[in-house]
Parts: structure tokens; C-alpha cells; sequence
């Protein structure tokens, strides 16, 4: 009897105590998590809202991923469940084919970042707060040649899409309404999705379950969650994947090009054009927390360094600018580890574009509101679209034969040193206030 009293009095015991070291766990975790983020607190209303922002932008939808000739998917033309995608699959306010004598077009191609515009349909402004109506407002308001003039934009961002898609897109859709401006915002997706959700560098998000489902339909591993299968999927279309190293340097040769194409076919119809790479989440995209993203890290620094390369060449037709100065700059310009909050993250993304365009002497001709008639910008020294082909694809070339050092392998102690010193991912990344009041301290300098 005595033995099981002691029995059961080992086993409360026991229980006790473990439940004692849960709680313990529980509070360590979160001072860790509070000492890492300073004093910045995720409050509810954070967390409501960024749950609230992915439920309304549905980027898991059919409607922001609608199947269409040559881009693949993009967003659906009068979309029932998203009223504010236009007839002309922008996620844009209505816009006619023609364009007015006194009207200034701007468009902006890239993955959600582009798309997303912010929490709530409810708000009577929400096209508004994209980084593309930003943009817009910016040059309306600091051009005095655009003042008498309407600033039209075309949101022409495609939740999941890749730099491929981008150019079908300005193909297809974009160059067709007479754009004067077109900002080209992406890498992420280029550089993100093939260790993840697509390992064929270059192809669209999901397309292996594309695939499979034509052949085998979608009972099976083509079902619902297809994406999870994707491995099973290549090996019963036999379909070969490259291996890590093999695709890296594929990833970044097709995202180069892509990117140079898309500049020098915008330039051939007269359309001034800024190449920017976007900013990504240090906190979230931490690449001590996984391989692939130091994959994914690596890209980018490659990248990076053909930036700096074409940007020693800006002009005011073709500007190439890297905006991960940008990253985690603070807490609060991202919710995840690519997208970034609503209008407040947006207007300062808008102003840093802004200011790289108009540095590079883009604006020069609206400076002054001297005519009812738009200005043109006068070519740049003369040059003719070939030779800008000429001269970009040589300095992308010279670049991607020196790159072989800086893809290969994963994170070395060096490049992974900052890291270190980075807090864990937190989602929202903190609170509205921090950016609005950021922004407000920005202005008054």
C-alpha cells in the first residue's frame, strides 16, 4: 500500500513539475522574444490586421491567380470576389485603352508586393495605398509639369509572379495603353519560389501541379494541397530538376535577362523605366533559420553587385537602383518576409523610387509648368535601343561569368555573422504606429 502511495505521490510529483518547466519555457520564450524586439509590442489589433489583410487580398485565389494565355495566371478581369480588380485585370481603378491628351500613365510590374494594397475593402481608399498610387501621388505633387495634368497608374502586380510573367505582361498588357513610366519592382519571387514551390528555375508558381493535373487530373497527389507533393510529381512525369548549384546560376542568368529585356522593350516605345530590386525581411528571411534561404541569400548578393554595376550607368531613360538598403530598416515596413504593410510602408517605398528616378534626371522636362501639352524627354546621348542592348547585356554578362564564387554552396560564417545578432521571425512585424511615426520624422528633415 505504502509502495503505491509513493507511486502516485512520483507520478504528481512528476506532473508538476513538468508542468512547472512549461511554464517557464513559456515565459523564457516570450522575454527572449521581447528582448530581441526591444521594446515594440505585436499588439491584437497587429495580428488582427495582418491576418485580415491576407483573408481580403485572397492571394491564394483563383481570383488574383486566374489562368491566362502567355503570363500563365495574373489577376481576374471584373473579378466578383475582388471588385477592385478593373476590366482590364488591374488591380486599378477603371482605365480607358486611349489615352487623353493631357493625361501622365505610370505602371508597375511584380509579384504581391505590387499587388497588395492594403486591410480593408472597406476603406474608401483602398487602391490608394498600393506602392504603384503612392507613386503617383508623389509625382502629381512634386512635378509641377503633372499638376494641371491627370496621373493615371496601373497596378499590374501578380500575386506569386516571376520576372518571366512580368515581361509576358508588359508584352501583352501594359505597352498596349501608352504608358509613359514603368517601374519594375521584384527579385524576391525569382530568387524565393524555386526552393520552395517550383524548382525549375524560371517557371511560374505551381506549374508542376499544372502539369500533373493535365495529364493525371487532380484525384490523388494532384488534389487540394498538390503543392506539397511536388517531388512525387516530378518523378512520375519523369521530369529532371537541377541541383542546387546547377539552378542557381540559371535562376539568376533568367532573372538578369528578364529584367534587361523589360527595360530595353519599354525603352523602344519611348517608356522611361526603373529597375528596382526589392527589399525582403533580414528578420524574417534569416538564413540561419533555413538552407534555402541562404540560397536564396546568395542570389541576392549576386545580384546586388550587378546592380551596383548598371547603376554606375543610369540614365534618364533606364535606371537600375537596389532597394535592400531597405531591409529591415525598422521593424515595421514588413509583415512578413516580403510584403510590407499598407500605405504608410508604401509612401516611403514610393519617395525612395522617387528619388532614384528623379536623381538619375527622369523628370527634368516636368519640372516646369510651361505647356498644356506633356513633354517629352529627349533621348539619352543618342542612343538607340540596340545599343543600350548592347551595352547592358555586356555588363550583365561580365557579372554572371565572376558570380560562379559568390552562388556557390550555402552561407559562409562570414556572410551569416550579421545574422546572429537579428531576433526570430515575428509576424506583422510590429506595429502601424512605428511606420506612421517613422514617416512623419522622415518628412520633417
Amino acid at each position: 500500500m505504502n509502495k503505491n502511495r509513493k507511486t502516485k505521490f512520483k507520478i504528481i510529483y512528476a506532473f508538476f513539475l513538468g508542468m512547472l518547466f512549461s511554464l517557464t519555457l513559456v515565459f523564457a520564450v516570450k522575454a527572449f522574444h521581447t528582448l530581441y524586439t526591444k521594446d515594440t509590442v505585436l499588439s491584437k489589433r497587429d495580428i488582427e490586421l495582418g491576418l485580415k489583410l491576407r483573408k481580403d487580398e485572397s492571394l491564394n485565389s483563383e481570383g488574383s491567380r486566374f489562368r491566362a494565355p502567355y503570363v500563365m495566371f495574373r489577376p481576374k478581369p471584373n473579378n466578383k470576389l475582388k471588385p477592385t480588380i478593373n476590366s482590364l485585370g488591374f488591380h486599378s481603378p477603371e482605365i480607358a485603352k486611349e489615352k487623353a491628351a493631357d493625361e501622365y500613365r505610370i505602371a508597375m510590374v511584380g509579384g504581391s508586393v505590387v499587388f497588395t494594397s492594403g486591410p480593408s475593402y472597406s476603406d474608401t481608399n483602398y487602391l490608394e495605398h498600393s506602392i504603384i498610387a503612392n507613386l503617383a501621388k508623389v509625382l502629381k505633387e512634386r512635378l509641377p509639369g503633372l499638376i494641371d495634368k491627370k496621373v493615371t497608374y496601373v497596378n499590374a502586380g501578380i500575386p506569386s509572379g516571376v520576372s518571366g510573367q512580368e515581361l509576358a505582361q508588359l508584352m501583352h498588357h501594359i505597352i498596349p495603353l501608352n504608358i509613359d513610366l514603368l517601374i519594375v519592382y521584384d527579385g524576391f519571387n525569382d530568387f524565393y519560389i524555386p526552393f520552395n514551390y517550383e524548382r525549375r528555375p524560371g517557371y511560374p508558381y505551381d506549374y508542376i501541379v499544372e502539369e500533373y493535373r493535365f495529364i493525371k487530373g487532380r484525384e490523388g497527389i494532384g488534389g487540394k494541397d498538390g503543392l506539397s507533393n511536388m517531388n512525387e510529381m516530378y518523378h512520375e512525369l519523369g521530369i529532371s530538376i537541377p541541383g542546387y548549384e546547377e539552378a542557381k546560376k540559371e535562376i539568376l542568368e533568367q532573372y538578369l535577362f528578364n529584367i534587361m529585356e523589360m527595360s530595353i522593350v519599354a525603352n523602344g516605345f519611348g517608356i522611361s523605366t526603373g529597375v528596382f530590386l526589392q527589399p525582403y525581411s533580414e528578420r524574417d528571411m534569416n538564413p540561419l533559420l533555413s538552407i534555402g534561404n541562404q540560397h536564396s541569400m546568395k542570389l541576392y548578393s549576386a545580384a546586388q553587385k550587378v546592380f551596383r554595376l548598371l547603376g554606375k550607368e543610369n540614365n534618364p531613360k533606364i535606371v537600375f537602383q537596389d532597394m535592400t538598403y531597405m531591409n529591415d530598416r525598422l521593424d515595421s515596413l514588413f509583415m512578413d518576409i516580403a510584403h510590407t504593410w499598407w500605405n504608410p510602408s508604401h509612401q516611403m517605398i514610393a519617395d525612395e523610387i522617387f528619388k532614384h528616378l528623379d536623381a538619375a534626371g527622369m523628370f527634368e522636362n516636368l519640372k516646369a509648368n510651361t505647356s498644356t501639352a506633356l513633354p517629352v524627354n529627349p533621348p539619352y546621348n543618342q542612343l538607340y535601343p540596340t545599343q543600350f542592348t548592347a551595352f547592358y547585356y555586356d555588363r550583365i554578362r561580365e557579372v554572371l561569368d565572376t558570380t560562379q564564387v559568390l552562388l556557390k554552396g550555402v552561407g559562409t560564417e562570414n556572410e551569416l555573422a550579421r545574422f546572429k545578432s537579428i531576433g526570430g521571425p515575428g509576424m506583422g512585424n510590429w506595429a502601424e504606429k512605428s511606420v506612421e511615426k517613422y514617416y512623419a520624422n522622415q518628412k520633417k528633415k
